[in-house]
Parts: structure tokens; C-alpha cells; sequence
């Protein structure tokens, strides 16, 4: 499977679960199939922030898109708009990619912790979309080579946080 095609199955399954919250929230499996997006873009991320000639405009670019759709994802799952709590998804993952980037610029290994527990901490704060989860999520996609522990833990992750 390809970068597209994984792509286009997150785009549906998100699609599948943002209908189901708006319009047909007594049908649960709606959101469930819709669990699948966020491991599938959490693990693009990861892949991304590892292939891209340029971090600094990957990041302006998810920066960017955060903005963009925050108000409709806060006119769409809450009753305002607010940047700075209850963020959306591009949030989370435009976090552990500034995390990730500023990790891997870190000097020593107490650097490297305190930047990773800092974030962690910041998504808890901002109550970003999957919060601590999802940062999680895309650091063992990152940091991790094995796909199969890759896959296991995404999907233990995920079993373990329904919205």
C-alpha cells in the first residue's frame, strides 16, 4: 500500500466517523470505523517528518492547516471556537512534529526528555485532539523499526482511547 492510498482510507474512515458524530450519533460504528484515521495519519507523520528535504516548511505547512480548520472542526465538535482548547487532530499532529524536530536538535539526553515530557505535558493543556495519546502514537510510529510492534501498539492505543 501506498502513501495515496493510505491517505485516501484515512480521509474516508474520518469522513465515516464525522458524519456519524454530526448526523447519526445513535450509530456507534460510524465513530469506530473512524478510528482508524488517526493511527494511519499519526504513522504518515511519522514517515513525513522522516522523509521531507525541508522540516521547517513541513511544519509551517501543518501549522498552517491547523489554523485553517480549527474553526470548523470547533463549529462542528464544540459550541465556539477556541485555538487554544479542545484542538483538533492537525493540532496534535503538528505538536509531535515541532516535538519530534526540536528532539532531534536536542544537545543531551536530559534535553531530549524534557522536550518530549514539555509537549506531552502542552497537549494535555490544550486538550488537543487525542491529547497525549496521539503524541504518543506518532513518537512509536517515529522512533520505532519494527512494523508489527508499530501496528500492535497503534492498535492497543486505540482500543484503549475511544472518544
Amino acid at each position: 500500500m501506498n502513501n495515496f492510498e493510505l491517505k485516501l482510507i484515512a480521509l474516508i474512515t474520518m469522513i465515516i466517523d464525522h458524519i456519524g458524530y454530526v448526523f447519526f450519533p445513535q450509530y456507534f460504528f460510524m465513530r469506530f470505523i473512524g478510528r482508524l484515521a488517526f493511527p494511519i495519519y499519526a504513522f504518515l507523520i511519522s514517515e513525513g517528518i522522516k522523509h521531507t528535504k525541508d522540516i521547517k516548511l513541513y511544519l509551517k505547512n501543518l501549522f498552517i492547516l491547523s489554523i485553517i480548520s480549527e474553526p470548523f472542526y470547533d463549529l462542528c465538535f464544540n459550541s465556539n471556537i477556541n485555538f487554544l482548547k479542545n484542538t483538533n487532530t492537525v493540532y496534535t499532529l503538528f505538536l509531535a512534529t515541532l516535538s519530534i524536530y526540536i528532539f532531534n536538535n536536542c544537545k543531551n539526553n536530559i534535553e531530549k526528555l524534557l522536550t518530549i515530557l514539555s509537549f506531552l505535558l502542552l497537549t494535555n493543556i490544550l486538550m488537543t485532539d487525542y491529547n497525549v495519546f496521539g503524541l504518543i502514537l506518532v513518537y512509536i510510529f517515529y522512533f520505532s523499526t519494527n512494523m508489527y510492534k508499530k501496528l500492535l501498539y497503534s492498535f492497543l492505543l486505540i482500543t484503549f482511547k475511544f472518544k
